[in-house]
């Protein structure tokens, strides 16, 4: 058999034809769409081949009317091209005709465009459920492209037509411009992908592109500098008051935006397409307006980081500067120092020192990166800094040098209390003003907050009433409710009286909440949450932290809310919700790219999913990296979370070192009267105690501590319980899916192989993981080796 003449080669897509045949069996409307290049027009030709039918293309006009002829037993009649019809007036009268023409019994209706059903056709297609056949049915699967170039009598190389299939993602026209290009020249390697490209974006332009009208390429091009937009966004960026008209009439052209009721994304094609458009089309000066634009919106709405990138993209260093500068002025619990860390360390260094704010936001930054000589450092250049100048600015600096004294993480609070007590002396008369100051760092605690003050726990009354009033003053909007707030956590942690401590959390709440802010609130809120998982009542605890929740998305805290939603999972690994559990994991911090002080909160969460889902070395590597910052910056509480987290995976790993780290944890904790550190562990640690005699010095502390464990296990038997998938929890082609995936395949393989989507097989692929604790290919196979899921 000969190669076919190249205007002869045709592949049906199947998945789009199955559906073709239903509604033709059924006589049911058809909507076909998909973006330029994926044969709509050609799929349904061939479709019809050798069957009358009437072919209207709205790109020759709305026709007055369509006639149905009597003498036919099916009247075919194919409208194409509903894209093109913008005017509402003519977009009401096509309306009406395909109304009537949808509900005739001898009339198949075939419709085409290149965007989903548009608004002025919802009611109809509602009413009379048209068979839809979108443009991933009309892409061409990997058997399908292998057909197409076997058609055209064309070889490649298995790794070069994986290239090709993941660059064209099923569309005719990119097979096409691929074959021809191999075919006249006998050669296609991976450089020829990028020359594709260049051709189908000059295809674009001319038959696509080129069609709109000017205002239509003017939005889409500006709109694309950024990876998401809003409406408000796209008038913003553009300055167009008709921002809604033209993302309506966007959606309707072409398949090329996508929306999630809030925001609209690009197709990746299509950005690329566009920036390379903006590009080409507008002058540096234009280009750097919209980029200004886009920047402006970001900072408006707080979004520092995307801001930062558009001003570098427009190049407007002031704006940059300026940033940074209201960046640094914030705590490190509200500000966005680690995110902006590229601009802080690539900020020449003449600029910084002619900012007080900028060098201290930089020692604070090092401090936070645990890089402590490069934080002093900085310090004492703003010292010196300070030394030279007068008036205001020397004022100013004396100001960002006190707050450093008090806030550096890794000075921990060892001269807290003489530093407070100055503090609190010249503020008094005057002399300085302190920069807001945060206690928490957005954590639920005080004790294991901003820093760690597990030693003022042993003085806690005393120092309420000597040291309390002056740091609530010091402090001032973060220091309303905090005396309260510290004895509920200093006596809860003890074990002390349930009623009081709820007392006196409740005080401080409603302290904080009279002038105060949401960061102390959420510890009351922590303190009470975790009165009630002890008492055996978590639904309670959930309940109160969503409430915190819409208090804090309000004021858009995301540094708070990410350690509310870490709270919340923990609450759920109490309750054995481990679906729950994996969604968390999934926007979990990665320790693995940069470890970052400001997330140890949900770094020990993670500890316990990697604990509970057996994952014992990934557990004691992330336990190394948060003890390593825990002894850099004195974080006594974090490092006894850590000695008794670590006896625990060291106990299941069968490891004898278990024993002695439990003891030197019970020792520690002993010495604070921490009995919560230990029972909030609950059956994890139950296990480890009840059959062993352990070294304890006070009777007392012992009782409550093995009392409370005990409670808490009976409540929660699953707690950290490791539960391995079984054979049971994978379907059929789940498990085929981590045989061929052992077998080296690739997903399209896989597909092929199995009859299903690539899609289909990345989302078995996904859920496995999830079953298997594990996140990538590789360690599933290894995993379900060793559960004997597969041989």
């Amino acid at each position: 058999m000969g190669v076919k003449r190249s205007e002869e080669i045709y592949v049906r897509p199947l998945a789009a034809y199955k559906k073709w045949n239903v509604s033709k069996s059924m006589n049911q409307t058809v909507y076909l769409y998909g973006a330029s290049g994926y044969g709509k027009t050609t799929f349904i030709k061939n479709g019809l081949k050798r069957k009358k039918h009437d072919y209207y293309s709205m790109k020759d006009g709305i026709p007055v009317d369509i006639p149905v002829l009597q003498n036919r037993k099916t009247n075919i009649i194919v409208i194409d091209d509903l894209h093109t019809v913008f005017d509402e007036v003519e977009q009401e009268h096509l309306a009406h005709m395909i109304s009537e023409l949808s509900v005739n019994p001898s009339v198949w209706l075939i419709l085409a465009g290149r965007g989903k059903v548009p608004v002025w056709l919802m009611t109809i297609y509602i009413r009379d459920i048209f068979t839809v056949i979108t443009e991933e049915d009309l892409a061409l699967n990997q058997k399908e492209v292998r057909e197409y170039f076997s058609l055209w009598g064309l070889e490649f190389d298995e790794d070069m037509l994986m290239t090709i299939i993941e660059s064209a993602n099923g569309s005719p026209l990119v097979l096409r411009l691929v074959a021809m290009d191999f075919r006249d020249r006998g050669v296609f390697t991976q450089k020829d992908i990028e020359r594709i490209r260049q051709q189908l974006w000059n295809y674009l332009e001319v038959h696509v592109y080129g069609q709109w009208d000017f205002d239509m390429q003017e939005f889409l091009m500006q709109v694309s500098v950024v990876e998401t937009f809003s409406l408000e966004m796209a008038e913003m960026i553009t300055g167009r008051r008709d921002s809604a008209w033209m993302i309506k009439n966007a959606m309707g052209i072409g398949n090329f935006l996508n929306y999630d009721g809030k925001y609209y994304t690009y197709v990746p094609t299509m950005k690329l397409s566009m920036r390379r458009r903006l590009e080409l089309k507008y002058n540096k000066e234009q280009r750097n307006n919209i980029y200004y634009n886009a920047g402006l919106y970001y900072e408006i709405h707080g979004d520092n980081l995307n801001a930062l990138h558009m001003y570098e993209m427009s190049e407007n260093k002031e704006r940059i500067y300026t940033l940074l500068v209201a960046n640094a002025r914030e705590n490190p619990g509200s500000g966005q120092y680690y995110e902006l860390r590229h601009y802080y360390m690539n900020m020449p260094e003449e600029m910084l020192m002619k900012s007080f704010e900028l060098m201290a936001g930089r020692s604070m930054l090092e401090s936070m990166l645990m890089n402590l000589e490069e934080s002093e450092i900085w310090y004492e250049r703003l010292k010196e800094y300070a030394m030279r100048q007068v008036g205001n600015e020397k004022k100013q600096a004396q100001n960002q040098l006190l707050y450093l004294d008090i806030a550096l993480p890794h000075r921990g609070s060892v001269h807290m209390i003489e530093i407070m007590k100055y503090a609190g002396s010249v503020l008094k008369n005057g002399k300085v003003v302190l920069p807001e100051f945060s206690v928490t760092s957005n954590l639920p605690s005080m004790i294991n907050g901003g820093k760690d003050f597990c030693e003022w726990s042993k003085k806690d009354r005393e120092l309420a009433n000597t040291i309390g009033p002056v740091v609530e003053f010091v402090l001032g909007k973060y220091g309303k409710g905090l005396i309260s707030l510290a004895l509920a956590e200093s006596f809860f942690e003890k074990g002390g009286d349930r009623y009081e401590v709820a007392n006196l959390a409740n005080r401080g709440k409603m302290k904080a909440e009279n002038g105060g802010k949401t960061e102390q609130i959420f510890v009351a809120i922590g303190i009470l949450s975790w009165l009630h998982i002890i008492d055996g009542h978590p639904e309670e605890a959930l309940e109160l932290l969503e409430h915190l929740k819409e208090r804090a998305e309000n004021e858009l805290l995301r540094n708070l809310l990410g350690n509310l939603e870490s709270f919340k999972c923990r609450i759920w690994m109490y309750q054995g919700e481990l679906s729950l559990v994996n969604t968390w994991l999934e926007t979990a911090p990665d320790e693995r790219k940069d470890f970052f002080t400001m997330e140890r909160f949900r770094y020990l969460t993670k500890v316990r999913i990697y604990i509970l889902k057996g994952q014992h070395y990934k557990a004691l590597s992330l336990l190394g990296q948060i003890a390593y910052y825990a002894n850099t910056s004195k974080r006594t509480y974090i490092l006894m979370e850590i000695m008794l987290l670590r006896a625990i995976v060291w106990h299941r790993m069968g490891n004898e070192k278990w024993k002695e780290e439990l003891q030197k944890v019970i020792t520690k904790a002993e010495e604070y009267h921490f009995v919560r550190i230990l029972s909030r562990e609950g059956e994890a640690l139950w296990e480890l105690l009840r059959n062993r005699k352990w070294q304890w010095t006070d009777e007392q502390f012992k009782k409550q501590v093995i009392c409370e464990t005990e409670s808490m296990a009976r409540c929660y038997p699953s707690y950290l319980k490791e539960k391995q998938a079984t054979e049971a929890d994978f379907s059929e082609n789940a498990r085929n899916i981590l045989r061929f995936q052992a077998e080296g395949m690739t997903n399209v393989q896989i597909a092929e192989e199995l009859g299903i989507k690539p899609d289909t097989v990345k989302y078995h692929a996904r859920e496995n993981y999830k079953k298997l604790g594990v996140k990538s290919k590789a360690a599933a196979v290894t995993a379900a080796r060793k559960r004997k899921l597969i041989y």
